[in-house]
């Protein structure tokens, strides 16, 4: 499936171009996305001296061209042939094995441990009421900090990581698991203004 290509055209943002695939060996091989290019979290990150932090306008400006990026992948018109070809049968296994039953844990380190309980039970009842949702929502499953890479400059966005791709019945999932990453990981560094741009 081409992902697509208005919606890198209009935001810069560019998915890699499959080269070669062999399923039988597990093998995957994709387009090289060029150089200079560092994962989002690091990007937003002062790593040394001879790197300035981005500026405030410059991440509002890839902030938008990614959501703009993923609201054209969420809304993409798919076949079911094509949705059925992103069928990972282990996907919600795996998620609710290592993700979901995590949460509690996770959201423990920035939150009183009532809240923690309270938001854990209730994402775990939301992931387990899934089944019956309706499908048809293009996703790319696990969009994080390390799935999004940026030049220095911030022209050049690539997104990796569609291990997870495919039918989530979720609108705007990718986006709010990417918030769910930058928030408390602002909450933890912001008292460090010297090392981060928030």
């Amino acid at each position: 499936m081409e992902i697509s290509g208005i919606a890198q055209e209009n935001t810069r943002v560019r998915v890699p171009r499959l080269l070669y695939e062999d399923h039988s060996r597990h093998v995957l091989v994709i387009k090289d996305l060029g150089d200079n290019l560092v994962l989002l979290d690091e990007w937003l990150v002062l790593s040394s001296q001879s790197r300035r932090p981005p500026s405030p306008s410059l991440c509002q400006s890839v902030g938008e061209r990614l959501g703009h990026f993923l609201t054209c992948i969420h809304g993409l018109q798919v076949s079911d042939n094509v949705l059925k070809s992103f069928e990972n049968l282990d996907v919600e296994v795996i998620i609710g094995n290592e993700v979901v039953a995590k949460v509690g844990e996770y959201l423990g380190q920035y939150l009183n441990k009532g809240d923690a309980q309270t938001l854990s039970a209730a994402i775990n009842d939301d992931f387990k009421s899934s089944a019956g949702r309706p499908r048809g929502v293009f996703s790319i499953g696990d969009l994080w900090t390390g799935s999004i890479l940026v030049s220095e400059q911030g022209q050049r966005i690539r997104l990796i990581d569609f291990e997870f791709a495919g039918d989530s019945g979720r609108a705007l999932q990718g986006m709010a698991q990417l918030g769910t990453i930058l928030v408390p990981s602002a909450h933890r560094i912001a008292y460090k203004p010297d090392d981060m741009i928030i």
